[in-house]
């Protein structure tokens, strides 16, 4: 059985259950210890811990407010949802920080996995679990503590006074571990969890926590390859991460915290950004969006040494193409960038098949047919150190045809030298354009755009340079909606370096949650187009 399997059950439980905010009584100065802390780590081969703030992000919507909500909508909503997110109906407090956990040893599908939430009266929790399943009810007095059990199969739902706790597992036996984890919150946690306190005191509409040494087995599962220095290296590592729905915006953020492999030789991330000439290769014009990486190619090249006697080879790298793993090395500098520039309809002409005319009346027969395919048009480029030894290369490869300074390697993929760059483009013209030693104008950023980290991703939202292929296709319905979309956002940029990663939405209106801009669209359009 596969991992998916679990995501239903997972999803459930949080519907139902989940939000994020720890309740105030378990707010201890340091949140270490604190029954939470004790019962998260407790969970044996504990991969991921999440959660996910419901209430806030419903609240923050405006759903049930908004004049397009269809009828049947909002009464599903308040019959369906909405009683089952009191406190006081269902016996179980939505208002604090509950999670979910992983537990993961298997890389085909985890050992079980727990939901938390505390209870406000056991009476009706016990009604709202029996709604929800039809298990076997049992129940345990445990150290003067009355603990109550439902069963159904793979799923357990435990709870006393305080806490409940669901358990989804079909490798150990659901209930056993509920009933664990119970117990385990008057026991001081271990205090190898690092990041776990800073993970509990967030506050943020979703957040996740990744115990990465509690995942080297999981690592080891998945691949043999790995080298030990890099299993050591993530031995006290971890990522903590948040995301968020504000007024005028919507940010995610992950913060890296794993100091021996930022030191070692397998950190494959410069510390500085690409060097600006790489902006005078991404359009000539406009375009959709763009990439760029520093890289630090020696860790690169240790990682595929460790590769190599598996899915890699260098002997049969360099058989096929000319280039020795010594001459890579010398001739990569680490800086790429990749652009999206356009999409451009192609008119292909597609015979039928022999034999086809046989089946088919010849009155009606024609010899092909014709259609419009959608050929994205993109930029690669790759900073080298001799383009002229590259070129060298692909001549005598025999898998290039030079034409006009350009290297045809396929029907879309072209290759051109300018100064110490190596362009690859599907689009033959951009490719004869650099190839005559000229190179476009530097794009020019948005002011507030922060380029100046290893990684960078940039999305055009500015209407005024949106390319004529995608104005083309937003003639119709859909492509129109498309635009609308993107009107609703004034920029959007990843930026990425070892410690730190964050993916940032601006809003072309600031005074509003951003997830409400976006449910009133939706709903508006729900509305106008008559779709419930």
């Amino acid at each position: 059985m596969g991992i998916s399997k679990w995501i239903l059950p997972a999803m459930v439980s949080v519907l139902i259950f989940a939000s994020c905010g720890e309740s105030k009584e378990d707010k201890t100065e340091n949140l270490k210890h604190s029954t939470r802390y004790n019962m998260i780590s407790s969970i044996d081969h504990l991969a991921v811990v999440a959660s996910i703030d419901l209430l806030k992000l419903i609240e923050k919507s405006a759903f049930e407010s908004n004049p397009d909500l269809p009828m049947e909508a909002s009464a599903g909503y308040k019959m369906m949802v909405k009683e089952k997110l009191d406190p006081e109906k269902t016996g179980i407090d939505l208002t604090g920080n509950n999670h979910f956990a992983i537990s993961m040893v298997n890389p085909e599908e985890p050992e079980y996995i727990v939901f938390t939430a505390k209870v406000t009266n056991p009476e009706n929790a016990k009604a709202t679990v029996q709604e929800i399943v039809k298990g076997a009810y049992s129940e345990e007095e445990v150290d003067g503590d009355n603990y109550e059990f439902i069963v159904d199969d793979e799923i357990a739902f435990g709870w006393d006074a305080s806490d409940i706790v669901v358990v989804f597992s079909e490798a150990n036996d659901p209930k056993k571990i509920a009933k664990k984890l119970l117990q385990s919150r008057y026991v001081d946690g271990s205090d190898d969890d690092k990041g776990m306190e800073a993970y509990l005191a967030q506050e943020d509409d979703m957040n996740a926590y990744v115990q990465v040494s509690n995942t080297v087995d999981f690592i080891k599962a998945q691949s043999s390859d790995v080298p030990e220095e890099v299993l050591e290296a993530l031995e006290n590592a971890y990522y903590i991460g948040s995301g968020n729905f504000n007024n005028g915006e919507i940010v995610f953020e992950w913060d890296i915290h794993a100091d021996e492999l930022k030191n070692s030789e397998f950190n494959a991330l410069a510390t500085s950004s690409v060097n600006e000439s790489f902006y005078n290769y991404l359009t000539q014009d406009k375009l959709i969006g763009f990439g760029t990486a520093s890289i630090e190619m020696e860790a690169i090249f240790k990682a595929l040494e460790y590769a190599e006697s598996s899915d890699f080879s260098f002997e049969q790298f360099e058989e096929e193409t000319g280039l020795s793993k010594q001459m890579m090395q010398e001739m990569f500098t680490g800086e790429f960038a990749l652009s999206f520039v356009d999409i451009r309809m192609e008119e292909q002409t597609v015979a039928y098949a022999e034999g086809l005319e046989e089946e088919v009346d010849d009155f009606f027969m024609e010899e092909s047919y014709t259609y419009n395919k959608e050929v994205p048009v993109m930029i690669f480029t790759a900073g080298i150190s001799d383009s002229t030894k590259f070129g060298e290369l692909l001549r005598a490869s025999g898998e290039a045809k030079l034409m006009k300074g350009v290297y045809q390697m396929d029907e879309d993929a072209f290759i051109a030298f300018h100064a110490d760059k190596l362009i690859l483009t599907s689009d033959q013209e951009t490719a004869e354009f650099f190839a005559t030693g000229q190179a476009y104008k530097k794009y020019s950023l948005p002011a507030g755009a922060n380029n100046e980290t290893p990684l960078f991703g940039f999305v055009n939202t500015d209407p005024t340079k949106i390319p004529a292929g995608i104005l083309k296709m937003a003639e119709n319905d859909e492509g129109q909606m498309a635009l609308d979309v993107l009107g609703m956002f004034s920029g959007v940029q990843f930026n990425g370096e070892f410690e730190h990663m964050e993916f940032r939405v601006e809003m072309t209106n600031k005074q509003d949650n951003a997830l409400k801009v976006i449910t009133d669209y939706i709903l508006a359009q729900i509305k106008e187009k008559q779709m419930i």
